[in-house]
C-alpha cells in the first residue's frame, strides 16, 4: 500500500513538472484538508487558513518548474504551508502595527459631538488631498487598504526606498497641517 502510494505522489509529482492541470486539481483534491488543518493550527482563524492554502496551491503551480523529481511531495506542502502562514501572521502584525501608529496621538472621538466630528473629518480630508497625487495613492494604499510596502512597490512600479520616502513626507505633512489636533 505504501509502495502505491509512493509512486502514486510521484507520477503526480512528474505530471504536475510536465505541466498538466489534472495533476494540479488531484493534488488539491488530496492535500487541501489536511493543509487547512495544517494552516488552522497556525492561524486560528478558518478563512484566514482557506486563503492560505488557495495562496500555497497557486505558489505550487507557479514554481512547478523549479521542482524535481527527488521532491518530496507532502514536505514541500507542508513547508509552503507554514511558510505561507508566518508571512500572513507578519503582514497582520505589521498591519496593526501601522494602524496603531497612525492612531497615536490621535483624539479619540467617543465623547465628540456630531458637529466636532464633522469639522474634524473635512479637516483630516482637506489635510490628505493637500498631499501630492503620489503621496495620496500611496498613503490611502498603506493606510487605508492595508498593503504593505512590497505591494505598493509592485503596483506603482516604483522602488521600495521611494515608498518608504513617499509615506514619511506624507506623514510629516500631516502631521504639520493637523498639529492643533494632535496634542
Amino acid at each position: 500500500m505504501k509502495d502505491e502510494d509512493r509512486i502514486l505522489k510521484a507520477d503526480l509529482l512528474k505530471q504536475l513538472m510536465a505541466g498538466k492541470e489534472q495533476a494540479l486539481v488531484e493534488i488539491i483534491h488530496r492535500y487541501r484538508n489536511q493543509l487547512i488543518y495544517y494552516a488552522y493550527y497556525i492561524l486560528g482563524d478558518v478563512d484566514e487558513a482557506n486563503d492560505a492554502v488557495q495562496d500555497v496551491f497557486i505558489k505550487l503551480w507557479l514554481v512547478k518548474d523549479q521542482l524535481t523529481k527527488s521532491t518530496s511531495l507532502d514536505k514541500y506542502l507542508n513547508t509552503l504551508t507554514k511558510n505561507h502562514c508566518i508571512s500572513v501572521i507578519r503582514k497582520n502584525k505589521t498591519r496593526q502595527r501601522r494602524t496603531d501608529n497612525f492612531c497615536y496621538g490621535q483624539p479619540q472621538f467617543s465623547h465628540v459631538d456630531e458637529l466636532e466630528n464633522a469639522e474634524l473629518g473635512s479637516r483630516l480630508t482637506a489635510a490628505i488631498q493637500s498631499l501630492t497625487a503620489t503621496q495620496q495613492k500611496i498613503f490611502q494604499a498603506v493606510y487605508f487598504e492595508g498593503k504593505s510596502h512590497m505591494e505598493v512597490m509592485k503596483e506603482h512600479n516604483i522602488k521600495l526606498p521611494t515608498v518608504k520616502v513617499t509615506i514619511h513626507s506624507a506623514l510629516k505633512t500631516l502631521r504639520a497641517k493637523l498639529h492643533d489636533m494632535v496634542k
